[in-house]
C-alpha cells in the first residue's frame, strides 16, 4: 500500500521570521521509496491565512504588532 505522510519543521530566528520545512514522503510497506522538500520564509506582517498547522499557529501568536513594526522599521534601515 502507497502513503504519504507530511512532516514540517518550524525554525524561529530572532527577527521573528519563521523558517519553514515541509518534507513530503511517499511510503510504501512502510519504507520511504520517494520525498520532496520544500522550504519557506514567513516575515512578520505575511499573510498566514492559508498556512496550516504549527507554522500558523506560531506566526499568529508571535507576530504581534509590535514585532511587525519592528522587523518592518529594521528591514527599512537596511
Amino acid at each position: 500500500m502507497i502513503t504519504k505522510e507530511i512532516e514540517k519543521q518550524v525554525t524561529v530566528l530572532a527577527d521573528g521570521q519563521l523558517q519553514v520545512l515541509e518534507i513530503t514522503k511517499i511510503m510504501e510497506d512502510g519504507k520511504e521509496i520517494a520525498a520532496t522538500n520544500h522550504r519557506k520564509v514567513i516575515a512578520p506582517g505575511d499573510d498566514v491565512t492559508n498556512e496550516t498547522g504549527l507554522a500558523k499557529e506560531i506566526a499568529e501568536k508571535m507576530h504581534t504588532k509590535e514585532r511587525k513594526d519592528a522587523y518592518i522599521a529594521k528591514n527599512i534601515k537596511d
